[in-house]
C-alpha cells in the first residue's frame, strides 16, 4: 500500500519568511494564535479578520499554523496506518466550513484538505524509503548459510567467555545456535538489561582481538579432569550424556574453552560485531525440569552483516506492533485474568463476536461436507484414558485426577475417546461408511507457567476436532477430502502459503510395523494426489499413528503450526470397535483424526497478528461506526444503527465527541466503515460512507448501506453496441448497490474499469456482443479495453461476447509480416482481484492477450471460449502472472499463440479439461528474463486436449537469465493430435527472434517436474525434448507412460533428446526417454 499523503502541493513554512519580506509582528502572531483557539463557528470570520489585519507575510505563517492545528491537520482525519483513507480531492474550503462556518454536509466534513509538504513529511518519506529497503533484504537461515550458523555458534561461546570474565562465579551450561541467533544458560545472580550492555562491550573486545578458535580432541578422563578443575558441575553432567569418544573441545585463544562438537568460524574477527546484538534475559530450568535450578538465559542475535541485523530488528518491531497480546488489550478482544489463573482465556464481547463468526463458518463448511456435529463432556472416568493409552503416553500433559464418590475422574486432554464411545453406541455395517463427526471441544493441558504465552500456549483451549471412521479402501479419498476442506477454510481466512510435513513413527509408539506402514502410505498417496509438496519429518508422528502437519505462513512470513491429519490403526483396536462387512464378518474400521484450525485460541492469535488487528470486513467485530456531525442528528443515527443490526451488520453509534475525534477513534479501533451523518444526510435520507481501505463509497441511501448480502453492483450488458453508446446506456440504466459510483469509469478510450469496496461483490451479466474501439492506438500497450481492478468477489457470466476487433488492429500492425505486435491492447485485463468467478463468456479477436491476469488470487475461469485465427500472432488465450490459486476448467481456446501461458509468480495453478486448437499449447515461461521474478510453484495441467498446435506442453527459460525458480510442475493425462513441434519440452535456451544478448547458462532452477500419461501424434521427430541449463541442471524430473507417435513415417517411431537432466523414468514410454544426449 502507498501512503495516502502526497507531496504535490506547495510547501508552506513559518520558520523563514520569503526573500524581501519581513517577519510578521508579534501582534499578528497573537491574532493568529487566538484565531486557532476560536470555536469552529467563529473560525471563518476570524480568518477573514486576519486577512485584512495582517499583511501577506503573516498569511504564510497563518496558513502553515492552520494546517498544523489539531482541528484541521491531515493526521486528524487520516490514520497513520498505510491501509487507511486515500488522499481526497475536495477543495480545502469545502472541508469544514459553509455559510455559517460549520458544514451541514457530512460529505464535506468527512473530507480532508489537500496535504501540504513539510519537513516532517520529508522525514517520513526518508523513513519509508529506509523501511522499504529493509523489507527487500532477504535474511538467510541457518539451513541456507553455513557461514551464518558458524557465526551464531561462535557468538554463543564468545558471550559465555565474556560473562565469565565479568562474573567469575557464573557457571556455564549449554549455548546452542537457534533460529534467529543464539543463547547461553548460566547459573548466576539475576541480570538486568543494563548488564547486557556491559556484556556486549566485552564481547566486542573479544571479537576485535581476532582470537583463533582451536578444536582439540581429548579422552573422557582428561575432559573430566579439566572440568572438575574449573568446578563446572553442569559440564560434568553434560559430559556424562555424551556417548561418542573422543571428546571434542573448542578453545578461544588460550583463555577459554567449552565442550563442543562445532562448527565455528576460524577467528573471532570473522564476526561482524556490528551485526551482533544481545536481546533479552529469561529464566530457564536446567534441562527443562521445574525441580532443577532456575538459570539465567541470555538471548542474542547475530547476522553476516549490519544490513541483515537492521532488517531483522525492523522485522522484530513489526512483529511487536502486531503482537496479539498488545492488540488484544487495545482492541478489547480478550484477556488472561490473574485472579482466575494463568493460561485461561477470557473472551471479551468483541473477541467473542469474531469467535462466533469463525465457529459459524466452520460449522457451515463441515455440515456441507457431510460431517455430523457433536457436543461431549469435559470430564470422564480415568479408566477411559487408561484404555486410550493417554495415561501411559501423555500423563505429563494431564491434570491430576479427581475423586468423585470413590471413582477417579479426569479433565479431558483430547476428544478422541468421546467420539469413539458415540461410534460404539450401536452396530455398524460397511454400508454406513464413511462416518464423519466433528466437535468444537474444549480440552485441558497441564502447562508450566513459564511456558504460557498469550493465546499461543494456554491451559484450556477449544480444538476444531473431527474423526472419520472409514474402510481401508476409503482412506486415501477421505484424507484428500480433508486436505481440500483444509485448503477451503484457510483460504477464506487469507492463508494461501503452507509448509507441509509428513511425520513418521516416533520412538515411543504403539502398533506393529505393518499398521504403521499402511497408515504412512495412505497419507503419502493423498498428498501426492493433491499435488502438494511435502517434507518427511522422521520420528515426528503421534504415538498412535503417522500424521500430516500443515504450517501456515502469515503476513510476515512466519510459519505457524495449524492443521493436522492423523491415520490411527491403534485406538480402534484398543477400544475394540468393529463393523459388519459384506460377508457378515466383524472387521475393524480405520480411524482418522484431524483438526483444521488447531485450537480456536491459537488460531485467533495468529489471525490478530496476520492482520495486525485490522480484520477484513466480514470478520471484523464491529463493521461500522455511525458518526453524527452534531447531536441534532442523533435520532436519525439511532434509527440507522438499529436498521444495520436488524440486517446483520455489526454497527455501533458513537457520539459525544467532535467528528474528527470520532473518526480518529474509529481508525484507531480499526473499524472498516464509518457512516457519517450531517444535516443534509438527514434531509435526504442518506449516509456518507467512509472506508478504512481507502475506497470511499460516498453518499448512499440507508437501504443500500444496510444490505450487505446484495451484490454491490449489478450490471446487465446486452446488445451489439459501440463503447460510447454503451457508456451512455450504462450510466442511465445500471443498478448501483451500496453507492458504488461508476461515473467516469465506463467505456471510453481509457478502457472500461470497475473498482469497488473490498469485500463487497460485483455481479456482471454479459448478453450479446460488446465491441472494442476501432482505434487501438488510443489505448496503451497491454492496457485492456475492459479492466477489472482491485475488486473483491467479482462474478462475470451471462453467455455474452467480448469482441476485440483484432482484425482491424492486425491489418494496421506488423504482426502478419514479422510476428511482432506492438502497442496493442488486451480484451480483458484483470489486476489486483480476489475471489472472482468468471464463466460462460466468449472472447473474440483480441489484439494481444485475450485475458491477462496479474496480481490476483483465488480465481476460477469456467466454460470460457476464446477464438482468434492463426494470424493473431503473439496473442495468448489466458495469460497468468504473479497470481495464486487460479483454476481454469472446461475452456475451449483457439489463438495464434499460447493457449494458456503462465509467467513468473504463478503459484498453485490448476488447468483442467482445456481444449487447445491452432496456435501453441500450454506454456510455462518465458522465465528468467527479469531480475525481480517471483517463483513459479504448484502448477498442475491435466485432462487437456491439444490439437493442431505448434507446441504441446513446455517449460521455457531464457539463457543468461539472472535468477528464477520453477518447481512442482505436473503435466498429466494429456491427449495430443498432430502437434507440429515440441510436444513435450523443457527448453532452458529459449531465445525468440534473437533477443538474447549472451548465450550464458540459465540460472532458473527447475525441480520437481513430471510428465505422465501423455499420448497422441506429432509432426516432430523429437517428441520429448528435455534441455536443461548447464549452469543449474534440472532436479527430480519424472517421465512416465509417454506414447507419442511420429506421423511423418510409416512406423511412427519418434525419438527424444536430453541435456543436463537425469529423469526418473517409469511405465511404458514411446519414444524411449533420453534416447539421445545433446550438448
Amino acid at each position: 500500500m502507498t501512503n495516502s499523503h502526497t507531496n504535490e502541493n506547495v510547501s508552506l513554512s513559518s520558520s523563514v519568511p520569503p526573500p524581501g519580506r519581513r517577519r510578521p509582528p508579534p501582534v499578528a502572531l497573537l491574532r493568529a494564535s487566538a484565531c486557532l483557539a476560536a470555536p469552529p463557528v467563529l473560525l471563518l470570520g476570524c480568518l477573514r479578520l486576519l486577512r485584512y489585519s495582517a499583511c501577506s507575510p503573516i498569511m504564510a505563517t497563518t496558513s502553515s499554523s492552520l494546517l498544523s492545528s489539531p482541528l484541521l491537520r491531515p493526521s486528524s482525519f487520516l490514520s497513520p496506518l498505510k491501509r487507511c483513507v486515500s488522499q481526497p480531492t475536495s477543495d480545502f474550503r469545502a472541508f469544514a466550513f459553509s455559510r455559517n462556518g460549520l458544514s451541514t454536509s457530512a460529505a464535506a466534513v468527512a473530507a480532508t484538505e489537500p496535504h501540504v509538504s513539510t519537513q516532517h513529511d520529508k522525514l517520513k518519506e526518508a523513513q519509508k524509503e529506509k523501511t522499504d529497503k529493509l523489507d527487500r533484504v532477504v535474511l538467510p537461515s541457518n539451513e541456507s548459510s553455513e557461514k551464518l550458523l558458524r557465526i551464531r555458534h561462535t557468538c554463543a561461546h564468545v558471550m559465555a567467555m565474556a560473562v565469565q570474565k565479568l562474573y567469575p562465579d557464573a557457571k556455564v551450561t549449554i549455548g546452542p545456535w537457534i533460529e534467529n541467533g543464539f543463547y547461553y544458560d548460566f547459573d548466576m545472580e539475576p541480570l538486568t538489561d543494563k548488564e547486557l550492555k556491559r556484556i556486549k562491550k566485552e564481547m566486542d573486545r573479544i571479537i576485535c582481538r581476532n582470537l583463533p578458535l582451536v578444536r582439540e580432541e581429548v579422552s573422557r578422563e582428561e575432559a573430566q579432569r579439566r572440568i572438575s578443575a574449573l568446578n563446572e558441575p553442569y559440564k560434568l553432567e553434560l559430559l556424562d550424556s555424551i556417548k561418542e569418544d573422543p571428546i571434542t573441545i573448542y578453545h578461544i585463544g588460550n583463555e577459554w574453552w567449552d565442550l563442543c562438537a562445532g562448527p565455528h568460524v576460524e577467528y573471532t574477527g570473522k564476526i561482524n560485531r556490528k551485526a551482533v546484538e544481545l536481546e533479552s534475559i529469561a529464566g530457564a530450568y536446567w534441562r527443562g525440569d521445574e525441580k532443577k535450578p532456575m538459570l539465567q538465559r541470555i538471548y542474542g542475535t547475530a547476522w553476516e552483516n549490519e544490513e541483515q541485523l537492521q532488517a531483522y530488528l525492523h522485522f522484530k518491531e513489526e512483529a511487536k506492533r502486531r503482537d496479539h497480546r498488545r492488540l488484544g488489550q487495545v482492541l478489547d478482544l480478550f484477556s488472561i485474568q490473574n485472579d482466575a489463573g494463568g493460561g485461561l482465556v477470557f473472551w471479551h464481547p468483541k473477541g467473542a463476536i469474531v469467535r462466533r463468526v469463525i465457529e459459524d463458518l466452520w460449522k457451515k463448511t463441515h455440515i456441507e461436507r457431510g460431517y455430523d456435529l457433536l457436543y461431549t463432556p469435559h470430564v470422564a472416568k480415568a479408566d477411559l484414558w487408561q484404555i486410550s493409552g493417554h495415561l501411559d503416553f501423555y500423563r505429563e500433559n494431564m491434570y491430576n485426577q479427581m475423586d468423585v464418590e470413590d471413582e477417579l475422574y479426569q479433565l479431558r486432554p483430547m476428544n478422541c475417546p468421546y467420539h469413539i464411545l458415540i461410534y460404539k453406541r450401536r452396530r455398524h455395517s460397511y454400508n454406513d461408511f464413511p462416518i464423519r463427526v466433528a466437535e468444537l471441544g474444549t480440552v485441558y493441558r497441564y502447562e508450566l507457567s513459564g511456558s504460557l504465552h498469550g493465546l499461543f500456549r494456554v491451559r484450556g483451549f477449544t480444538q476444531d476436532d473431527a474423526h472419520i471412521f472409514c474402510l481401508e479402501d476409503q482412506i486415501k479419498d477421505e484424507i484428500r477430502g480433508v486436505l481440500d476442506l483444509t485448503e477451503e477454510l484457510l483460504l477464506k481466512f487469507g492463508f494461501s502459503k503452507y509448509e507441509v510435513n509428513l511425520s513418521t513413527r516416533p520412538e515411543k509408539s504403539v502398533g506393529d510395523d505393518d499398521i504403521w506402514e499402511k497408515a504412512t502410505s495412505a497419507l503419502r498417496d493423498a498428498l501426492e494426489d493433491k499435488g502438494w509438496s511435502y517434507q518427511i519429518d522422521d520420528g515426528g508422528g503421534a504415538f498412535y499413528g503417522p500424521k500430516i502437519d500443515l504450517k501456515i505462513e502469515d503476513a510476515l512470513g512466519r510459519k505457524w503450526q495449524c492443521s493436522t491429519i492423523q491415520v490411527d490403526f491403534n485406538l480402534p483396536q484398543r477400544f475394540d470397535i468393529t463393523y459388519i462387512d459384506s460377508n457378515s464378518e466383524k472387521k475393524r474400521p480405520i480411524m482418522i483424526h484431524r483438526a483444521v484450525l488447531g485450537s480456536l485460541e491459537r488460531f485467533f492469535g495468529v489471525l490478530i497478528e496476520h492482520y495486525a488487528g485490522d480484520f477484513p470486513l466480514w470478520l471484523s467485530p464491529v463493521q461500522a461506526h455511525v458518526l453524527p456531525v452534531t447531536d441534532t442528528q442523533l435520532d436519525y443515527c439511532k434509527e440507522l444503527t438499529n436498521k444495520l443490526k436488524a440486517n446483520g451488520i455489526r454497527g455501533e453509534l458513537c457520539h459525544g465527541e467532535r467528528l474528527p475525534k470520532l473518526i480518529r477513534n474509529a481508525e484507531m479501533l480499526k473499524i472498516p466503515l464509518m457512516a457519517v451523518v450531517g444535516a443534509k444526510e438527514v434531509e435526504s435520507g442518506t449516509v456518507t460512507v467512509r472506508s478504512r481501505s481507502g475506497d470511499d463509497p460516498g453518499t448512499m441511501s440507508i437501504d443500500d448501506f444496510r444490505s450487505p448480502e446484495q451484490p454491490k453492483l449489478q450490471i446487465l450488458m446486452s446488445g451489439y453496441m459501440e463503447p460510447r453508446m454503451m457508456a451512455r446506456q450504462m450510466t442511465a440504466s445500471h443498478e448501483s448497490k451500496h453507492g458504488c459510483d461508476t461515473e467516469g469509469k465506463l467505456f471510453g478510450w481509457s478502457g472500461q474499469v470497475w473498482r469497488t469496496l473490498q469485500g463487497t461483490p460485483i455481479s456482471i451479466k454479459v448478453a450479446g456482443t460488446l465491441v472494442a474501439p476501432a482505434e487501438p492506438e488510443k489505448l496503451k500497450s497491454q492496457d485492456g479495453w475492459v479492466v477489472f481492478q482491485n475488486v473483491d468477489n467479482l462474478s462475470v457470466s451471462g453467455g455474452g461476447v467480448f469482441d476485440g476487433q483484432g482484425k482491424l488492429a492486425w491489418s494496421r500492425n506488423d504482426c502478419a509480416k514479422t510476428g511482432k505486435c506492438n502497442s496493442l491492447p488486451i480484451n480483458i485485463r484483470i489486476t489486483g482481484v480476489t475471489n472472482p468467478h468468471i464463466q460462460d463468456i466468449t472472447s473474440l479477436n483480441s489484439k494481444l492477450f485475450h485475458i491477462n491476469l496479474i496480481n490476483s488470487k483465488h480465481l476460477t475461469f469456467q466454460r470460457i471460449t476464446i477464438d482468434a485465427p492463426q494470424e493473431s500472432l503473439n496473442t495468448d488465450g489466458i495469460h497468468i502472472g504473479r497470481s495464486s490459486f487460479i483454476n481454469v476448467t472446461n475452456a475451449n481456446i483457439k489463438t495464434g499463440d499460447d493457449c494458456v501461458s503462465l509467467g513468473d509468480g504463478s503459484q498453485n495453478i490448476n488447468v483442467e479439461k482445456v481444449t487447445c486448437g491452432s496456435g501453441h499449447g500450454i506454456s510455462i515461461g518465458s522465465l528468467g528474463r527479469y531480475h525481480d521474478e517471483q517463483p513459479v510453484q504448484g502448477v498442475t495441467v491435466r485432462y487437456c486436449q491439444i490439437w493442431n498446435t505448434t507446441n504441446g506442453v513446455r517449460i521455457k527459460t531464457w539463457p543468461a537469465s539472472p535468477n528464477g525458480v520453477a518447481s512442482d510442475l505436473h503435466f498429466e493425462d494429456i491427449s495430443m493430435d498432430n502437434v507440429k513441434t515440441n510436444p513435450v519440452l523443457i527448453d532452458q535456451e529459449y531465445c525468440p527472434y534473437g533477443q538474447c544478448q549472451a548465450k550464458l547458462p540459465s540460472k532458473v532452477k527447475i525441480s520437481n517436474v513430471s510428465f505422465k500419461n501423455i499420448r497422441g501424434t506429432t509432426q516432430d521427430l523429437v517428441a520429448v525434448k528435455l534441455v536443461c541449463s548447464r549452469g543449474i541442471p534440472c532436479q527430480n524430473v519424472q517421465v512416465a507412460d509417454i506414447n507419442l507417435t511420429y506421423n511423418e513415417n510409416k512406423n511412427g517411431t519418434a525419438t527424444s533428446e536430453c541435456a543436463n537432466v537425469k529423469p526418473t523414468v517409469s511405465g511404458f514410454n514411446h519414444p524411449q526417454v533420453c534416447a539421445k544426449s545433446v550438448a
